[in-house]
């Protein structure tokens, strides 16, 4: 699979109606500002070989971590979002 300016996303997860997917850091990836990439409601487009599946942004969550200092410590991971499969 190759990558462009266009990939926001790397597919991490698959269920018979839903995908998972950790957003990538930097120009796509995160939110800038008047950015719609990732978007709750937005259409995303997935590629798989000849066919291009299409999806709606269902939700987007940020995957926190405890440190090893203390559990009351957080530290942010990736932003991750659920797509709900089309067609």
């Amino acid at each position: 699979m190759s990558e462009d300016a266009r990939t926001i996303a790397i597919v991490t997860s698959v269920t018979s109606s839903s995908v998972s997917a950790i957003m990538k850091n930097g120009k796509n990836g995160q939110a800038e500002k008047g950015s719609t990439a990732g978007r709750i409601g937005t259409f995303v487009t997935i590629p798989d070989g000849n066919y291009t599946i299409v999806g709606m942004v269902s939700a987007v969550r940020t995957d926190a971590n405890r440190t090893e200092a203390g559990a009351d410590q957080m530290t942010l991971g990736h932003r991750i979002m659920d797509i709900q499969l089309i067609g």
